[in-house]
């Protein structure tokens, strides 16, 4: 978080995430097909999910850290930001 960024919103943003990283919170994302970071929350506990549904065709359970992606830098993040602005927000 930038200099941009108020006391009060980076609180929000810290809270926000500690919600999202909760165990319940986690386990209800697998079904929307996101991994989660969680360790006790496996990907294939559930036989609904799009992790089981989809294992035959090739799916890991668990993704090897060499193809994991990187976080893009906070310069990606300001010119995804400054499009959204400029090209969604202003609608």
């Amino acid at each position: 978080m930038g200099p941009e960024t108020t006391a009060t919103e980076k609180n929000a943003a810290l809270e926000f995430e500690k919600y999202l990283l909760t165990k319940d919170v986690q386990t209800k994302a697998v079904n929307y097909g996101l991994r989660p970071v969680h360790a006790e929350v496996s990907v294939m506990a559930d036989s609904n999910s799009l992790f089981s549904k989809w294992k035959k065709q090739g799916v890991a359970e668990v993704v090897p850290q060499t193809s994991r992606m990187q976080s893009p830098g906070r310069d990606v993040l300001q010119a995804l930001l400054r499009w959204f602005d400029l090209n969604i927000a202003k609608r």
